[in-house]
């Protein structure tokens, strides 16, 4: 049986995710942030956000996961990461988003559709409150996703999920989506 969500405790080493931190920074541009922001209907959410080409080495270290967890459980015909691009997004106080599924019927790119989302957690659990990864399950039973530093989670793009209100201090992480041919 597959399960629709799983995330790995991967115990990458401290200097390894701060490594991927920094160079996620490195794509921080408020003029990206704003135009991003502009088109955002802040009802649905609020964060800043970036982006990240996969042809960057994080999408290759990404992809290698993603690979992992499509082999071992979902066995999706999959074939890259969505616009060629990760989002390195930050969650503020007061920020969030809300319920939402990151592909559906209607989500056609030349007859492909989002097939898997990943999330790697950059912050650790005590540099922020709030801000809780939930889930619904199938039976729309809500579960939350781990928040410590380095966990790498994949799950059905279907899923429904969202990102709590941060309550203080500010979540980081590395959001993306891979492609496959239309579900037939």
């Amino acid at each position: 049986m597959a399960f629709q969500t799983m995330w790995f405790d991967t115990f990458i080493p401290k200097e390894i995710v701060d490594l991927i931190e920094r160079d996620c920074r490195d794509y921080e541009d408020s003029a990206l942030v704003a135009q991003v922001r502009s088109g955002v209907n802040l009802n649905t959410r609020d964060s800043k956000t970036s982006w990240i080409p996969q042809s960057h080495w994080i999408g290759g270290f990404c992809m290698s996961y993603v690979l992992k967890a499509n082999r071992d459980n979902y066995q999706y015909d999959i074939t890259d990461i969505d616009g060629g691009e990760m989002q390195y997004t930050i969650y503020g106080p007061g920020q969030y988003y809300n319920w939402h599924i990151d592909a559906g019927i209607d989500s056609l790119e030349e007859g492909c559709v989002r097939k898997l989302s990943f999330i790697l957690q950059l912050s650790e659990p005590d540099e922020y409150a709030g801000g809780e990864v939930q889930l619904l399950n199938e039976q729309d039973k809500m579960y939350i996703l781990p928040k410590r530093r380095g966990t790498f989670c994949v799950f059905d793009s279907r899923t429904k999920h969202r990102v709590r209100p941060i309550k203080s201090g500010a979540r980081k992480s590395l959001v993306g989506w891979v492609n496959g041919p239309r579900w037939k």
